[in-house]
């Protein structure tokens, strides 16, 4: 069974199952920790403890639910509509990001995080 974590915030609860990557690997390990939430267009992001590389054929588009790990600034996205650079309804990253899991519990939850809201991350 995939391995599971979920973002808390203030009235947020959010599930990602993440994937087999050597990212997710990582960020499981990491587990748990607290961190500030930034949003930018319908994407929230924040810095976490991972430290990893782009992986073989990252893109910067995703797909709405994607959760992704940005290395420019070792953080963690959360991608539920278009992001300010898209050109449709599509996610875009600022640059390319390691796809680490998907949102599979509370998209519509993703809207009442704010900004420099403190997010407490956890398994299951």
């Amino acid at each position: 069974m995939p391995e599971q974590i979920t973002v808390r915030g203030r009235q947020a609860a959010i599930t990602i199952e993440l994937n087999t990557s050597d990212t997710a690997a990582e960020l499981l390990k990491q587990l748990p920790f607290d961190a500030r939430a930034q949003i930018w267009g319908d994407e929230i992001y924040f810095s976490s403890p991972v430290d990893a590389d782009n992986a073989p054929g990252d893109e910067a588009t995703v797909a709405v639910a994607d959760v992704a790990y940005w290395p420019p600034g070792k953080a963690i996205c959360l991608f539920y509509g278009p992001t300010p650079i898209s050109t449709d309804d599509r996610p875009v990253a600022a640059n390319p990001v390691t796809v680490v899991g998907r949102i599979i519990d509370g998209l519509e939850d993703c809207r009442r995080v704010g900004s420099g809201e403190i997010l407490a991350i956890e398994r299951g």
